[in-house]
């Protein structure tokens, strides 16, 4: 009877791991697939259109501590 139990109980934990495993396969797909969606309409997976310039002053010492 113990044995029987055991195995009953195995089979449903595997049972109940598979089914949380594919509904949070499924959830983070659609998850991720909305949140590609939202950043493409808002334009922020675009590289910037203007250019960043560092500007270097070498006339100028470098202070002394």
């Amino acid at each position: 009877m113990p044995y029987e139990r055991r195995i009953a109980a195995q089979n449903q934990a595997r049972k109940w791991f598979l089914i949380l495993m594919g509904s949070g396969l499924i959830i983070g797909i659609i998850v991720a697939f909305g949140v590609v969606q939202v950043l493409t309409k808002l334009g922020l997976d675009n590289k910037p259109n203007y250019q960043i310039q560092i500007e270097v002053n070498q006339d100028k010492p470098s202070p002394s501590p």
